[in-house]
């Protein structure tokens, strides 16, 4: 499991490396260590990394580490407090995807906003960089999906592979709002809804190839999420922040 010490001296090089404007190589030749070795740790995928590593790079910007301890959930805390302190439409214009723009045009199909973006709108402070959605294994439902996505021009995986998301294939799509994940599961029985009220403003528009009645953007919306006890996060960094917060919220 990826540490989150690791995760957060990785932050904090990333962040020094930037700012004094370095490349990862440059970087990598003063310290005299691989850029390889700088990329993972910067991502936080470095195994094994000692105090004496980090030392050497921040040495290598004329910085030194620091260490002291702080209370086990201290880093996770500090993160949720301060999303806490923003409304919900804030934090959405700061994901990297046009959240409004995909959800107006699914308005009308059933689905639970699932992944890191159920987690987000219950207020996890993990990245959302793409789309995450539970549709159920229904005939009609995904008849009806499959019809919008090509409407609206999706992509799957590299844009060979048949949009239909019940034909084997990748579980990832590209269109111009946004990257997004489906996931089909056998019942659709939301028992959790989030208000976002009001939404923030599109930054795009999906047009509709066959010329079909686009619907105008949400201004606000009742939205499905899938319960943070039934989140499945890939990033250990992540699922840590997700039980934080279930346990806050027990």
């Amino acid at each position: 499991m990826d540490s989150p010490a690791t995760f957060r001296v990785g932050v904090l090089i990333r962040e020094e490396r930037t700012r004094r404007r370095m490349e990862v190589v440059e970087l990598a030749r003063l310290a005299g260590v691989s850029p390889a070795t700088i990329s993972r740790l910067e991502r936080g995928k470095q195994a094994g990394v000692t105090i004496a590593l980090a030392d050497r790079i921040l040495t290598a910007m004329d910085l030194r580490l620091h260490v002291e301890t702080v209370p086990l959930w201290a880093d996770i805390d500090e993160s949720i407090a301060e999303a806490s302190r923003q409304s919900l439409t804030d934090r959405i214009t700061t994901w990297p995807v046009d959240f409004v723009s995909f959800i107006s045009r699914l308005d009308g199909i059933p689905y639970m906003l699932d992944g890191l973006t159920a987690a987000a709108l219950q207020g996890a402070p993990v990245k959302v960089e793409e789309i995450e959605i539970a549709v159920p294994r229904n005939v009609e439902v995904l008849d009806r999906l499959t019809f919008l996505l090509e409407d609206f021009m999706v992509r799957r995986g590299e844009g060979l592979e048949r949009i239909d998301p019940r034909e084997p294939g990748s579980d990832y799509y590209t269109c111009l709002a946004c990257r997004f994940r489906i996931r089909l599961i056998e019942d659709y029985r939301p028992g959790l809804w989030v208000d976002i009220d009001p939404m923030p403003e599109p930054t795009c528009f999906l047009p509709s190839v066959r010329d079909l009645p686009v619907p105008p953007p949400l201004t606000k919306a009742r939205l499905a999420v899938v319960p943070l006890a039934e989140i499945q996060a890939s990033d250990s960094h992540a699922r840590r922040v997700i039980e934080r917060v279930r346990t806050r919220l027990e």
